[in-house]
């Protein structure tokens, strides 16, 4: 197992446990002296921080705060917190399903001259706050639906370009195999969606390097893990819509996987 992957995996049990019950997580990331960047361990460590967050909890909204020491002048340590809360940001993947803000804060003042040097480390910071998304709504069964009608799968999210789900929406796919197996005279369909901006704007830059069978994909995993988990391969059929079928909502309401009922045969 190599140093990273341990770390990650630390950070994910760490997380789990002590803010399982939280709506915020708070972390502190530390810069170098009259720096903007992070230093290559303190990357690490917060790119693992942030993984680990969000593979666990639903976030619906981080905020970024930068800081400065009070050494210098004003002006130049408000730009200089600025360019910190900007370099986190950059560090982040920007194509998410939450909201992201970040602002300058300005410098802190010194208080103590006891411990003059920790405090000046500690203030040239950027502090990252991840607020938690708490509710979880209660996965609808396909006894509800009729022939052509189409459930969709709101808490099942993917890693960025990725058919991987993430960790923490197994419980979801659980849920749904759970209920097929109940219903087994139902036959559905896995239909894949994607967010493309094309759909939105005809100057598009950033969503244009999706791999071409992105939507197939992720619905063959769902289809996989459904007959991994005891559901019959004939009651079930895949399909990858990539972009074609915008809601015109919210990009997260374009990166969706839908479940329509093809068939109820009796049993």
């Amino acid at each position: 197992m190599s140093i990273n992957s341990f770390i990650f995996l630390f950070f994910s049990f760490l997380i789990s446990n002590l803010y399982s019950q939280k709506t915020q997580i708070p972390y502190e990331a530390y810069f170098p002296n009259n720096k903007s960047t992070l230093a290559k361990d303190e990357i690490v460590r917060f790119s693992t921080f942030h993984d680990s967050v969000l593979n666990k909890f639903d976030v619906k909204k981080i905020t970024i705060l930068g800081y400065a020491n009070d050494i210098g002048k004003s002006s130049y340590n408000y730009k200089l917190s600025n360019n910190r809360a900007k370099y986190i940001l950059k560090l982040m993947n920007t194509d998410a399903d939450y909201d992201i803000e970040f602002s300058a804060q300005g410098e802190i003042k010194t208080l103590d001259q006891a411990d003059l040097d920790q405090q000046l480390i500690k203030n040239r910071k950027a502090v990252i706050n991840y607020f938690l998304e708490i509710k979880k709504n209660k996965l609808s069964s396909v006894a509800e639906f009729k022939v052509g009608e189409k459930m969709t799968l709101k808490n099942i999210g993917f890693f960025g370009n990725s058919p991987e789900f993430l960790p923490r929406y197994k419980e979801t796919l659980d849920q749904l195999a759970a209920d097929l197996l109940k219903n087994k005279s139902y036959y559905v369909e896995i239909q894949g969606h994607i967010y493309d901006e094309r759909n939105y704007s005809d100057k598009y830059t950033i969503y244009t390097n999706y791999p071409p069978t992105l939507s197939e994909d992720r619905a063959k995993t769902i289809y996989d893990y459904l007959i991994k988990n005891g559901i019959d391969s004939t009651r079930l059929s895949y399909v990858g819509f990539q972009g074609r079928f915008p809601l015109h909502k919210n990009p997260q309401d374009d990166r969706r996987v839908e479940i329509e009922v093809v068939k109820i045969q009796p049993e």
